[in-house]
């Protein structure tokens, strides 16, 4: 069952200090998230947004690849809805920047080698890519899209 909060169309803003059922409903949705690490000592489903909150919103926040600052906004409160990354480019050979970075550290955390780590998406990213790509059962095109977006968000190891 989706939490109700994922319905409500103005949801408000989050962070440490916040209180109240806001606060209880975000809870849930990282306890129930596949890509959330919600294993933080401590982190229990109440109405307080404690550091230990924090922590582990961070955490959501990089694992979907997001600016992992703990502030529970707007895009925050989407991926945590869809638990998946969510608005992000396509990435393919070519495409340069800081989610190539991102995705570069990712792969290379879990063994995908793929040299430098650099935001440039080369011929060796893109064989990393197709790499990891048969390794999730997905098309191995080299494009780093939804599909490919989803089954990064779950990789362990820079977060």
């Amino acid at each position: 069952m989706k939490n109700p909060i994922c319905s409500v169309d103005n949801k408000p803003v989050l962070q440490v200090g916040s209180a109240g059922s806001a606060v209880r409903a975000l809870k849930d949705l990282l306890l129930s998230s596949e890509i959330a690490d919600a294993g933080v000592a401590g982190f229990n489903v109440d109405d307080s947004f404690s550091s230990k909150t924090q922590t582990v919103v961070k955490n959501f926040q990089c694992q979907v690849f997001l600016t992992a600052d703990g502030i529970v906004g707007p895009k925050t409160w989407k991926a945590l809805c869809a638990d998946s990354p969510v608005d992000l480019p396509t990435l393919r050979r070519g495409s340069v920047g800081e989610l190539v970075t991102q995705v570069q550290r990712r792969l290379d955390a879990n063994g995908y080698k793929l040299g430098a780590v650099d935001g440039n998406f080369g011929p060796r990213t893109e064989v990393a890519i197709k790499a990891f790509q048969s390794d999730n059962n997905l098309l191995a095109d080299g494009i780093v899209g939804l599909k490919t977006w989803n089954a990064l968000s779950r990789l362990r190891g820079v977060c």
